[in-house]
């Protein structure tokens, strides 16, 4: 997947991703053993790519891929 840096356009569904994903993880136990970071059908996975890929695009001014 091609991750393009956050944009004026798609901040504002960024931060509600974000606030949601805030919700979830709002007093959950700091378990390492815990592997379940995200609730979503995506999955754990997919969600990370996403955070990592989208950061990075952002930081860096450029398009990132993950396989």
């Amino acid at each position: 997947m091609d991750y393009k840096p956050i944009t004026e356009e798609n901040k504002l569904d960024w931060i509600s991703w974000l606030q949601d994903q805030m919700n979830i993880l709002n007093g959950k136990q700091e378990i390492k053993s815990d592997n379940k970071i995200f609730e979503s059908p995506d999955g754990d996975v997919a969600n990370a790519k996403d955070l990592v890929g989208n950061l990075l695009a952002t930081l860096s001014n450029k398009t990132i891929t993950i396989n």
